[in-house]
């Protein structure tokens, strides 16, 4: 790529991942977040179907993250053991990692300070090291990477937010925890990764580091330091995924998107073996069947399709400004809104083809989640969406003159047969074409019927109409006369300029 490409990846994918951790700072200082991260806040503000419909495709990316993690594991010990298939070292991986999440999440958790330390010796001892004179050697470069190929096979890299992300359930604070640790994780990345570039490309000649891809490792001051290094890197990128790959499925399965046995928690830690056993799964089948360079792009896309529906939810709620959106951290709705172009252009320049099929097996997936009528326990965006469009569209016809050209029906119909849709309703709902407005009225005595009896015949009318597709409101007036009640109707129904025009009796 050489240095200016290199740098130009490195903080396109950290802008990226800015936005986004920015994002999850506001929406996690928005609500209670329990477990699943990403997944808990996109459904929580979009809804179970979208949230589902992006967990999905997050949790296998989470998952493969896993196998990319070993296969980098073992292409380090490869040199070690030359006779044995990466593939073989990648499941050996796997299976020890795996043994210390099942048994003990805590034990695995802390295990990371001890691979802190060593992740910075390793980096002392790089940023120490030296060149011997044959790698300085200037040999002509036969070979140029292009840059959103570069840029697909480096974003991997950086997505270790989602690690701490995930596992929101297990914090004592998260709406203090997430937004300071998952920036600070992010301003430490884009730091070390950048003195990286700028560090090698300086000190070696570009076909070196084309050439030979432990180049770290021969110019370190200590070799041995610098190979722990690389070990703690991917062994607790590998650790990290498989503490927040089985946290996004067991969240899934907790709202109902995937079989309950994965919801199941077991001993005082309440771990997720069941979740943890179907990660590990998924994790040995991508060693199996891929390669780092194969996982690498497909990770990608799956990343980047999970942020930009997570900038999306952020940035429609503040630019909604509903009520029940009240952060401790705010952002500008315009810079989530960025972070979603970002994510979309990055996407279609890696790849346009695989951008449209990734994007139809999330609409697929949506839809899915459609048919299955899920009965959701949280209120989502999309009723604050329609109110934002309605508030704004009932301000703008009422500054306006309405004109015969956009005239339309808005029927209000008296039936004194509520708890039935008369010949009469049908014909006027025949007669607006679906083109106007229709309002069923019944006027009742306070005596007859109580508040709660009115408010269920409404919701039986309303479902009567529904099956019967006849879009229309009900509407119930109490008064002690019928003309008193009919006049009170007449008067007062409507909003603004969506006032009954025509009146069916």
């Amino acid at each position: 790529l050489g240095l200016p490409s290199t740098i130009a990846v490195i903080t396109l994918s950290y802008l990226i991942i800015l936005v986004t951790a920015l994002s999850i700072a506001s929406a996690a200082t928005n609500m209670h977040v329990k477990g699943g991260g990403t997944y808990y806040m996109v459904s929580r503000s979009l809804g179970i179907e979208i949230g589902s419909a992006i967990g999905v495709p997050l949790f296998i990316a989470q998952a493969l993250c896993i196998s990319f993690c070993c296969m980098g594991f073992a292409e380090s010990i490869h040199p070690f053991f030359p006779s044995t298939p990466l593939s073989h070292l990648g499941v050996a991986t796997l299976l020890g990692v795996m043994t210390l999440v099942y048994y003990s999440t805590s034990i695995a958790v802390k295990s990371q300070l001890a691979i802190f330390v060593v992740i910075l010796a390793a980096l002392a001892s790089l940023f120490l090291g030296k060149p011997t004179p044959e790698m300085l050697d200037n040999l002509p470069i036969q070979t140029t990477l292009p840059f959103w190929i570069g840029f697909s096979l480096f974003f991997p890299a950086t997505t270790g937010i989602e690690a701490g992300i995930s596992l929101s359930g297990d914090l004592r604070s998260p709406k203090k925890s997430l937004p300071i640790g998952t920036i600070l994780i992010l301003l430490t990345g884009f730091v070390v990764y950048l003195s990286m570039a700028i560090f090698v490309a300086n000190l070696l000649p570009r076909q070196t580091l084309i050439t030979d891809p432990l180049i770290v490792q021969h110019i370190s001051l200590f070799q041995p330091v610098l190979i722990a290094g690389i070990w703690a890197a991917t062994l607790s990128s590998v650790l990290g995924g498989l503490l927040s790959a089985p946290r996004t499925l067991q969240a899934l399965a907790v709202d109902g998107v995937f079989p309950s046995i994965f919801a199941q928690e077991w001993g005082k830690n309440k771990e997720p073996r069941m979740a943890t056993l179907f990660s590990f799964s998924i994790a040995l089948i991508g060693i199996l069947y891929g390669s780092i360079d194969k996982i690498a792009p497909l990770l990608t896309m799956f990343y980047l399709i999970a942020y930009a529906t997570l900038n999306l939810a952020t940035g429609l709620e503040e630019l909604l400004g509903n009520p029940s959106w009240r952060p401790t951290f705010r952002v500008h709705w315009s810079i989530p809104i960025t972070g979603v172009v970002l994510c979309l252009s990055a996407m279609l320049m890696i790849n346009a083809g695989v951008t449209f099929a990734a994007l139809f097996f999330v609409l697929t997936l949506y839809l899915f989640m459609k048919r299955r009528n899920f009965s959701k326990r949280w209120e989502d965006i999309w009723q604050g969406f329609l109110v934002f469009l309605s508030r704004f569209a009932i301000y703008r016809l009422a500054d306006r003159q309405l004109s015969a050209r956009s005239w339309r029906p808005n029927f209000l119909v008296l039936s004194d047969s509520p708890m039935q849709v008369t010949p009469l309703v049908h014909m006027i709902s025949a007669m607006s074409q679906g083109k106007g407005f229709l309002t069923l009225a019944s006027i009742f005595s306070p005596q007859l019927i109580d508040y709660d009896r009115a408010e269920r015949w409404k919701k039986m009318i309303s479902s009567y109409l529904k099956e019967n597709r006849i879009e229309a409101l009900v509407e119930f007036c109490m008064d002690e006369s019928l003309s008193s009640g009919a006049k009170k109707l007449l008067m007062n129904y409507g909003i603004g300029p969506l006032s009954p025009n025509t009146i069916v009796l």
